[in-house]
């Protein structure tokens, strides 16, 4: 039963006409035990994405994400950790 609201700004660099570069930064605070504690209950993630246009709509992407969250409730802890890494084809 955890929950919360997600705060996730994202930036675009265009580095040419067909290539760009996505990033972005998330904090997520996480309702646990009925109660926010915005230090140790919250998901901190990060990414960074490229994409380059091929022919007409067709897009290749790749990217790489990476979060943390940590949760306490009462004496029960949850940590975890990942790391991601995305190809994807878009048309």
């Amino acid at each position: 039963n955890m929950i919360g609201p997600q705060v996730f700004p994202e930036f675009s660099f265009r580095i040419t006409p067909r290539r760009s570069v996505m990033t972005y930064l998330k904090y997520a605070p996480v309702l646990a035990a009925g109660s926010f504690d915005f230090l140790r209950n919250r998901e901190i993630a990060a990414g960074l994405y490229y994409r380059q246009l091929l022919s007409g709509t067709n897009n290749l992407f790749a990217g790489l994400d990476y979060s943390l969250l940590d949760a306490t409730a009462g004496g029960d802890k949850a940590s975890a950790r990942s790391l991601s890494l995305g190809i994807g084809f878009g048309f």
